[in-house]
């Protein structure tokens, strides 16, 4: 088993394995009245555990990414 406590984990993943990442929210059903399952293309979710469960603090996200000059 590996331990990632205390750690910061970026996980990198399709939209089509991401959608399914908010089922582990114990607050799913409210989570799915204000958001929709799926990402955009480029946007990012942030998920953080508090020991005990999982909160998605941050959905379908574009970062401000500007292309070098």
């Amino acid at each position: 088993v590996l331990d990632y406590t205390g750690k910061t984990v970026l996980v990198v993943t399709s939209n089509g394995i991401a959608r399914f990442a908010p089922h582990c929210l114990a607050t799913f059903p409210i989570w799915r009245q204000h958001h929709r399952p799926k990402l955009a293309t480029g946007a990012i979710a942030i998920f953080e555990h508090d020991g005990t469960s999982w909160d998605c603090t941050q959905w379908d996200i574009k970062p401000n990414c500007k292309p070098a000059a």
